[in-house]
C-alpha cells in the first residue's frame, strides 16, 4: 500500500497527498483529521503513514472524510484498502454498473450509502 508520510513532506511533491498536506494544511491540522478519523491513517513506528488511495489529483476524494470517520478503526490497513476498491452490490449505477466505496466517491455520487455501508463493516 502507497503511504505518504506526514513528517517526511516534499520527497514526492507529484503525489496529490504530499501536495495537499505541504499546500493545503498544517502538520497539525493533518494530526485533527486523523484524530477525527477524517484522513485514514496508519500509525508505523510513531509516525503517521497516511495511504494514497484517499487522494487525486485535486486533493481529498471528495466525501472521504464521511465515510473514513465511520469505518471501524479494529480494520487492519489491507483490509480498508480492499473494501475501498471492491465492488459492493449496494452500489449500483443507474445504468447497472457495480462500483467499489472509492470509484463511487470519486464519481462524485452521493456518499449516503458509502457511509451506511462502512458503518456496518
Amino acid at each position: 500500500m502507497r503511504t505518504c508520510d506526514e513528517h517526511a513532506l516534499g520527497r514526492r511533491p507529484n503525489d496529490a497527498c504530499y501536495v495537499f498536506l505541504l499546500a493545503t494544511v498544517t502538520q497539525v491540522r493533518v494530526r485533527q483529521l486523523i484524530r477525527d478519523g477524517a484522513l485514514y491513517a496508519i500509525r508505523v513506528d510513531g509516525r503517521w503513514k497516511i495511504p494514497v488511495f484517499q487522494f487525486d489529483r485535486d486533493g481529498l476524494v471528495p466525501n472521504i472524510g464521511a465515510v473514513n470517520a465511520v469505518v471501524p478503526r479494529t480494520l487492519d490497513a489491507v483490509s480498508v484498502l480492499r473494501w475501498y476498491t471492491t465492488a459492493d452490490a449496494g452500489l449500483e449505477t443507474p445504468d447497472g454498473r457495480t462500483l467499489s466505496p472509492l470509484a463511487w466517491l470519486k464519481g462524485g455520487m452521493d456518499p449516503a450509502p458509502v457511509v451506511e455501508i462502512a458503518r456496518d463493516l
